[in-house]
């Protein structure tokens, strides 16, 4: 997967920083500071996740889930894991182009997690509410949902810290599996 980073220290004590690692963009600025030999890079404002939000949920007389919105990407279409009860196993399912989510057995369930391909967040589980009744085209219900979701990224906002070695300041970010090197470009300095 392509990556790009950059990491601006400013003398004034400001910092910039910016990744591009797949589908994953990320932004941050605020202040940075030494403290022996690592660097602390503090955002302001602070750290936020990315999140889905519901936008519209409106109850589907068939007993279907719909799911439309969010980051749909085309050839990477959107995945779900759905939520049973408690004592019930989860099933990953894939999102259809129009949206359609294929419910296994013709169970609804009571939430479900969406998953961006390649994107290395875990975002919360959005929670279906109201009657777990399913229909038929032929006998509706009063269940199912057309789910229209938001997608905040948040800028990809986060606090980090930088380990200094051999003219370099490293950022190990284990949730990406990423280990970034960042090199001090004096290439715009005028001598």
């Amino acid at each position: 997967m392509e990556i790009a980073a950059r990491l601006l220290l400013q003398p004034s004590g400001h910092f910039k920083y910016e990744l591009a690692y797949g589908p994953l963009d990320e932004t941050a600025e605020g202040t940075w500071d030494v403290q022996g030999s690592a660097v602390f890079l503090t955002t302001v404002p602070g750290f936020k996740s990315p999140h889905f939000s519901v936008a519209g949920d409106q109850l589907n007389p068939y007993g279907i889930l719909s799911i439309t919105g969010g980051p749909m990407m085309k050839g990477a279409p959107l995945r779900v894991y759905l939520i049973y009860g408690p004592n019930e196993p989860g099933e990953m399912v894939e999102v259809d182009a129009d949206g359609d989510v294929p419910l296994p057995g013709n169970r609804l369930p009571t939430a479900f997690i969406p998953v961006i391909p390649g994107y290395p967040i875990i975002l919360k589980p959005i929670l279906l509410k109201g009657p777990r009744i399913i229909g038929t085209i032929g006998n509706p219900a009063t269940t199912g949902h057309n789910i229209t979701l938001g997608f905040d990224p948040s800028g990809g906002k986060a606090d980090f810290r930088l380990a200094a070695g051999d003219g370099v300041l490293i950022m190990t970010r284990p949730e990406l599996q990423l280990m970034l090197d960042f090199k001090r470009d004096t290439s715009h300095f005028l001598e």
